[in-house]
């Protein structure tokens, strides 16, 4: 090896051994979920998710949509193409997407029934 490579592998070992031996106890403590509800770690949640559904929608509107002619809604019968596979991927992600979210809003707090909402 190099000089350059070996100072690297130093810099990023160094690195790492810093916050695996002096920050265990401040994550844990704040991967901890909260007993009651924390307004700033809800606000936080709602403003992330918010954020990241809006730059999802827009994200799919021009960077997979964009060359699609627009026209009004319409369905069609993909099975042969598709095999269903494409609906048990959506069936997938909402049931992971909706996982996270409610263990965020436990994180921060929020009761059973304001997860559900």
């Amino acid at each position: 090896m190099n000089a350059p490579k070996i100072q690297l592998l130093t810099i990023i070992l160094a690195f790492i051994s810093c916050f695996s031996l002096s920050g265990q106890t401040g994550l844990n403590d704040f991967l901890k979920p909260s007993d009651t509800l924390n307004k700033s770690r809800r606000n936080a949640v709602v403003i992330t998710e918010a954020s990241l559904a809006s730059l999802t929608l827009i994200g799919l509107d021009q960077l997979w949509y964009n060359d699609f002619q627009r026209s009004k809604f319409r369905t069609i019968n993909d099975n042969n193409e598709w095999l269903l596979m494409d609906k048990m991927g959506h069936v997938m992600a909402s049931y992971y997407v909706g996982r996270v979210g409610s263990n965020v809003l436990d994180w921060s707090g929020v009761s059973e029934k304001g997860q559900l909402i």
